[in-house]
């Protein structure tokens, strides 16, 4: 057992200590790598290690700052989450309105009319819904974070790497998200599961083996899916490859909080259905 818990919280202390240990263990490689290929890959990598520490500082300091506070609520969350919701709305209203100038005249007239105009609508709610809850939820926002980020970089990973292998390269949405393959979806599962089993468990190492939620984790996956397959699509329909540039290699907030913010929805919907 870790000899100090966070708020007596061993899913929130293990996230805590794992994410800092995962972002130093790869971090010196990572800048060993970029600093003597210069690479493409090696960039686009470390930019989205920036940013993935970027969101473990903020998330960790709000935990602990909570801690000081005696627990409860604390006015850091709705601060940190809305400005992601900020964020995240203004990229969808500028996906909506025709951000690359290239569409018919008489399709910005009728705007309101088109799908990608219906999907942007869609995702304005979806940010709403999932930033109210990730605010509700608190420190528990960073455990369901942790997972997801392990979930998407396992998409990575597998997309470029298993995927390589012709099973494994099946393309699951060929004409919305075409890198998304098989392979992606499949070690995506393992690592998001193995990240899963870890915070909520501790695989047993220290002494207690609470019960595991197998279900739980394959209907909040499901959501994450959805929300990256339901964030190209507005891409697509858009003609951009980014919904923004915040940081080389991150893209913008839609690019990397889109799973999030639906596994969010997802939780919500989730304790709706426990509450009957």
């Amino acid at each position: 057992m870790p000899d100090q818990l966070i708020a007596n919280d061993l899913p929130l202390t293990l996230v805590l200590v794992t994410s800092f240990w995962l972002l130093g263990l790869t971090g010196v490689p990572m800048g060993i790598w970029t600093f003597f290929t210069n690479s493409k890959s090696s960039r686009v990598f470390a930019g989205r290690w920036f940013t993935w520490m970027l969101v473990l500082v903020c998330g960790g300091g709000l935990v602990l700052l909570e801690q000081d506070f005696g627990g409860g609520s604390f006015v850091g969350y709705l601060v940190f989450w809305s400005v992601i919701w900020a964020r995240g709305i203004y990229e969808t209203v500028r996906l909506a309105s025709d951000p690359t100038g290239n569409l018919p005249a008489n399709s910005r007239r009728w705007l309101a009319l088109k799908p990608r105009t219906l999907v942007a609508a869609a995702w304005m709610l979806a940010l709403s819904l999932g930033a109210w809850q990730l605010i509700n939820l608190g420190a528990q926002a960073f455990v369901l974070f942790f997972v997801v980020a392990l979930f998407d970089i396992g998409g990575w990973l597998g997309g470029n790497t298993l995927a390589r292998l012709k099973p494994f390269g099946f393309r699951i949405f060929p004409k919305t998200s075409p890198n998304k393959t098989l392979g992606g979806l499949f070690v995506s599962l393992a690592l998001g599961a193995t990240a899963w089993w870890w915070v909520y468990s501790g695989f047993g190492v220290f002494g207690t083996t609470p019960a595991v939620d197998s279900v739980g984790f394959v209907f909040l996956a499901s959501f994450a899916v959805f929300g990256d397959w339901f964030e190209s699509k507005l891409k697509r329909l858009a003609g951009v490859k980014d919904a923004g540039t915040i940081v080389p290699g991150f893209g913008g907030v839609l690019d990397r909080f889109d799973s999030i913010i639906w596994v969010a929805i997802g939780s919500l919907i989730q304790c709706a259905l426990i509450s009957l």
